[in-house]
């Protein structure tokens, strides 16, 4: 007799999906696509994905298989065009613009279910402060002002037009002066800036063949 096939929670960690899937379940219904928070971000809270990926940029994907009736099945992702997007051990690499379908299949090579992911090139890119749920949704000017010694939160996001793109882009930082200093804790699209007692810098980021740049001036 046929066994039911396993019911899969394809769960994507990291910054949260740009996919345009319509909705968060796979579309032979037997997987749900969600956005888990980062380890540690405590204020986080999980969501279906719901906008595009950037092109050039990254993604983690974990399948977690749910037993239905006492039995499951081990299944993998795999994609549908490499020509667009590649996975590798649980990571989406994406390549070119285009939709492209993410199938889940067995060991024995039978696909339990699949979904799309859309990938777009982005064309600009925007500067917010604060990180996480506490970001602030403004872009920032050309230009702000610091206090001498002022620690500031700064987060990248990748833009499509009017759309916000996921994935992680990979960006370079750099500060024309190095007084001012740019600190890495972890997290993609977000760096912690310090202010030295005086003096002004230019901030430039780089990211999927994009620049932007950020002036900073310690007022006294």
């Amino acid at each position: 007799h046929l066994l039911p096939p396993p019911l899969l929670l394809v769960a994507l960690l990291g910054a949260p999906l740009v996919a345009t899937l319509g909705c968060a379940d796979g579309q032979l219904a037997q997987s749900a696509v969600d956005a888990p928070c980062p380890a540690g971000d405590v204020d986080c809270e999980a969501a279906p994905t719901t906008a595009p990926i950037a092109a050039g940029a990254t993604l983690a994907l974990e399948i977690r298989p749910v037993i239905i009736g006492g039995v499951t099945t081990a299944a993998s992702l795999r994609s549908g065009d490499d020509a667009i997007l590649q996975i590798e051990d649980g990571l989406v690499r994406t390549s070119a613009p285009g939709v492209a379908a993410v199938l889940a299949v067995t060991d024995d090579g039978a696909v339990v279910d699949f979904t799309h992911l859309t990938v777009v090139k982005a064309d600009r890119l925007t500067l917010h402060r604060g990180g996480g749920a506490e970001r602030d949704e403004r872009e920032l000017p050309a230009l702000i002002e610091l206090f001498p010694g002022e620690d500031l939160t700064l987060s990248l996001r990748t833009w499509h037009g009017a759309q916000a793109l996921a994935g992680d882009v990979g960006e370079g930082w750099s500060v024309s002066d190095p007084a001012f200093l740019v600190v890495n804790q972890g997290f993609p699209q977000e760096r912690r800036l310090r202010a030295p007692a005086a003096g002004s810098a230019t901030l430039t980021i780089n990211a999927v063949g994009i620049e932007t740049t950020l002036t900073l001036e310690v007022i006294q």
